[in-house]
This record gives C-alpha cells, structure tokens and sequence, in this order.
C-alpha cells in the first residue's frame, strides 16, 4: 500500500515521483520512502529506489535549476526535516542529511526555489518558552549547505502554529506564506484555528536574458532557366542535279533522264508533222 505521493517535472523533462509505502497493519504509519524517474513523458519509470526507512510524512520534490532537483521528507516525530538532491538528473543523490534546526516542528514544512540553484526552507516551531516562530534556511547550490536564519516569533495573539505553505516570486524578491495557526481574534474572543498570510523580502534573482530567436536557414527559390527552343528538322532540297547514271544522259550543260529524252523526241516529230501540213496546203 502505497500513499502521499508527490511528482515534479525538471527542466529537461524528467519526471520524478516520490511516494511513502504504508505498513499494511496500521495505514497511518508508513515504512518506507522510494524515488522513481522517467524520461519519456511517463511511459516506462526507472526501479524504485529506496531513499529512507522509517514512520516518514509530507515527502516534497522540488526543481530548483538545470539538472538540479531536491527531495525533501519530514519524520513522524517530531517533524524534522530530512534533505537530499541531485544535480545530473538523478543518477546520483546525496546522502540524506537533517537539516540542522528544524527539529520539533508544529507540522508541514514548506520549500520554494527561485529556480538558478537557491532553496527557501520555512516551518513554524516553538520556543523555548512555547511561544510559536517561524523558521528559514537557506540552501546554496555553490556551498552545498543549509544557512540558518534568526527565528522571527510570531505576534502575541498566536497562541500556536501548525502546517505551512509558501511560494516565491523570483522577480520581484518576495516570499509569500500561508501559515495554518490557532490566534485570538482582534476582538478578544477565544483562540481559533486560521489561515494568515505572511511575506517577507528575499534577494531577487536578476532576469534571465531572453536568448535570440533561432534563425531558420529557408532556400531560396532559384530562377527556372527557360530551355532552348529545339530545332525542328526541315527538308533540305537539293537544287543541283542528280549525277548521271543509268537512268539519264548528259545533253550539253544538263542532265535529262532518258524517259525525258524520249518525250522531247515526241513533241519535236509532232511540230514537224504540223509544218509539213502547212506546206502542204499553201501549194
């Protein structure tokens, strides 16, 4: 039986997951926390990993940079918060360490990340004297370690604190916080259980510069060369004659076929023929 699970999606598009095994003879005690991961999309998931063993609540991942992703649970007793990260998409982790100071907590931490590498860390607790605070720690990626703040205590009129919630705006350089508390209301009546806002000033982060729009390498259309006309065969006509053969005989500068020849002899027996008859008839 599994329960409480928790899922976040990296920069690079790595999905990590995280979830609490319960113990199948009290549901409300878990026994273990496993990590699984997947990149492509959710089809297949890497084997669950065991990260810690124990009665665990409230596990919580976070993508705090480019490759960079923290996992971060809380004991049962006592609330302490347990921390571990990795920093090349989940081939490794850290060993799990405590985060120093947060120890007898009221209830749910809460985490936020301004996304280049810096993690806020907020929960309430009590004072020695029973009087609820809030904590803050700080984890730099560039010393790999957790900065305790001063506590801040809460006004006089909460008498107690309990789950926190908390989100960052970068930009702007503000932490905002939900904060479930028991306080006493303006009017003195008696103490109830609320949701109060909380924002305090975080170092902003610096805008990212936008990077140039991805030029596109298009073609050009080239110009279609139009093709040469082809030339069309023409009938050439031999003017000169036919060189004498067989079929023809020279007769001065030309050359008459001999079936011509005998044409010509025809016409000039016939024009003979008609003179011939003249005479005739003038006598």
């Amino acid at each position: 039986m599994v329960d409480h699970p928790t899922l976040a999606v990296a920069h690079d598009g790595v999905l990590y997951a995280a979830w609490l095994r319960m113990s199948p003879l009290d549901a409300s005690r878990s026994q273990a926390l496993f990590l699984a991961r997947s990149s492509d999309g959710g089809v297949t998931w890497s084997e669950a990993q065991l990260v810690a063993e124990g009665n665990l609540l409230a596990p919580q991942i976070l993508v705090a940079g480019p490759d960079q992703v923290h996992l971060l649970w809380q004991e049962a007793a006592g609330y302490g918060v347990w921390h571990s990260y990795t920093q090349d998409r989940g081939a490794t982790w850290s060993l799990p360490m405590r985060v120093r100071g947060f120890s007898r907590l009221g209830g749910r931490a809460a985490v936020a990340s301004d996304g280049l590498g810096i993690v806020y860390l907020v929960a309430a607790q009590s004072d020695a004297n029973g009087r609820p605070q809030l904590l803050a720690a700080t984890f730099e990626s560039d010393t790999d370690q957790w900065r305790l703040e001063e506590p801040y205590l809460l006004p006089h009129s909460f008498e107690s604190a309990s789950d926190a919630w908390v989100a960052l705006e970068p930009l702007m350089g503000n932490l905002d916080l939900v904060l479930q508390a028991e306080a006493v209301s303006e009017d003195g009546e008696q103490p109830s259980w609320a949701l109060w806002h909380l924002q305090r000033a975080v170092p902003p982060r610096e805008a990212m510069p936008t990077p140039p729009p991805e030029l596109l390498a298009t073609p050009v259309p080239q110009a279609t060369p139009t093709p040469a006309p082809t030339p069309i065969a023409r009938t050439t006509i031999n003017i000169e004659a036919p060189p004498p053969g067989e079929g023809a005989v020279e007769v001065g500068i030309f050359t008459v076929p001999i079936l011509s020849i005998g044409g010509v002899l025809a016409v000039a027996l016939l024009v003979i023929g008609v003179l011939i008859a003249r005479n005739a008839r003038r006598r």
